[in-house]
């Protein structure tokens, strides 16, 4: 695969990933009502965040940012991605209890910042570190809210 063929298949599974995300977390809103505005939240975000990497790569392709291509393989996104859709299906026949779900949100959130997957990206334009930062500290905050969802639950339930 030619590295300009790569760079490409790697945009677009970056973003079909934040789709695919966003997608579980709509499945989440649909199976967890009493939650969903909580979910329905999350899940607009993750749409943004797939236009925003959209934009990054057209910024790469513009020569204004430059993409390190060796910080993921095409295989290692396409394996996260596989993981993700298998778990939308299961969400899909409601076998997801609303605990298993917000730990399932967790792991995938904690996943991307542990992987520094926006951090394939570099340039010195202001907009960009903007858009950077912001992908960062939304997946943050996500952690955030998802850590005090699952304590809400648990003292719902009184599981410790």
């Amino acid at each position: 695969m030619s590295e300009t063929a790569q760079t490409e298949k790697i945009e677009e599974l970056m973003a079909e990933i934040e789709n695919t995300i966003g997608a579980l977390y709509h499945e989440y809103a649909d199976n967890f009502p009493e939650q969903s505005e909580f979910w329905l939240k999350i899940f607009k975000k993750e749409l943004v965040h797939a236009q925003w990497v959209m934009i990054l790569f057209s910024e790469v392709k513009n020569g204004k940012l430059k993409f390190d291509k060796n910080k993921f393989t095409v295989s290692s996104l396409k394996n996260y991605l596989h993981d993700l859709k298998k778990i939308i299906s299961e969400a899909e026949k409601n076998k997801t209890s609303i605990l298993e779900a917000l730990n399932i949100a967790l792991k995938f959130e904690h996943t991307i910042i542990e992987r520094n997957l926006f951090k394939v990206f570099h340039g010195d334009s202001p907009d960009i570190k903007h858009v950077l930062d912001g992908l960062e500290q939304d997946k943050l905050e996500y952690i955030e809210l998802i850590e005090k969802k699952i304590s809400e639950i648990k003292a719902m339930q009184n599981i410790k």
